[in-house]
């Protein structure tokens, strides 16, 4: 005879099994039971790897395209969002319709970070127009009647607990062309947001899969 227990507990899944033997005894009534007992342990808590946990912001890097960006953005808070969009397009046939197909029809890329320091710099690269000298004591941000969006190539460096390193490489993106400052209490924050463009190279000049121009999403793991 098998006797089966199965409990909801801690992970993982457990199978213990070990011999019982109950003496018979005609006087007292008692039965000899001699078979399995089988212990099963189900457990509700997932597979997991401690190494791919992260936390924090990280640097942002901007700079001209065609070239690896090593400048800094400086400091910054709330964290850096990358989204990534495949626009659906349903293809819908049959009566009653249904759904047969799903395809994209355009694939859109977008960083954004919130920068608390005053910097023209980085301020002219969101609005998409030319960098001028901001080093001496008076600086003045203007623009106008320019139609060109000047481009820039943009690297994110984020350091995880473990020591992986990711990186998010926009290997040519165009500012939002917004950028909107709040004069309030606290620390004045200045909003960066910068859409990815195709490019066919990388910034060593090497040619591009067509499966790679938009971005790339890489983790160099220790």
């Amino acid at each position: 005879m098998s006797i089966v227990f199965i409990l909801i507990d801690e992970p993982p899944l457990v199978s213990l099994s070990t011999t019982i033997t109950i003496t018979a005894d005609p006087i007292n009534l008692s039965i000899a039971l001699a078979g399995t007992f089988e212990l099963i342990i189900i457990s509700n808590y997932p597979d997991y790897d401690i190494n791919n946990f992260s936390v924090g912001n990280g640097i942002l890097y901007l700079g001209l395209v065609g070239v690896t960006p090593t400048i800094d953005v400086g400091a910054t808070r709330n964290g850096a969002v990358l989204t990534v969009e495949r626009k659906q397009e349903e293809v819908w046939a049959g009566a009653p319709l249904t759904r047969i197909d799903v395809l994209a029809v355009r694939e859109n890329v977008t960083f954004s970070i919130v920068g608390i320091e005053w910097n023209f710099s980085n301020l002219a690269r969101v609005l998409g127009i030319s960098v001028g000298d901001y080093s001496g004591n008076i600086e003045n941000l203007t623009f106008d009647k320019d139609p060109e969006f000047r481009p820039t190539s943009l690297l994110f460096r984020h350091v995880t607990p473990v020591g992986h390193t990711i990186y998010i490489k926009l290997w040519e993106s165009a500012g939002s062309g917004v950028s909107e400052v709040r004069f309030e209490e606290g620390l004045h924050e200045l909003v960066y947001s910068f859409e990815a463009q195709e490019s066919k190279f990388d910034w060593a000049g090497n040619s591009l899969n067509e499966d790679r121009r938009l971005f790339e999403i890489e983790r160099i793991k220790v």
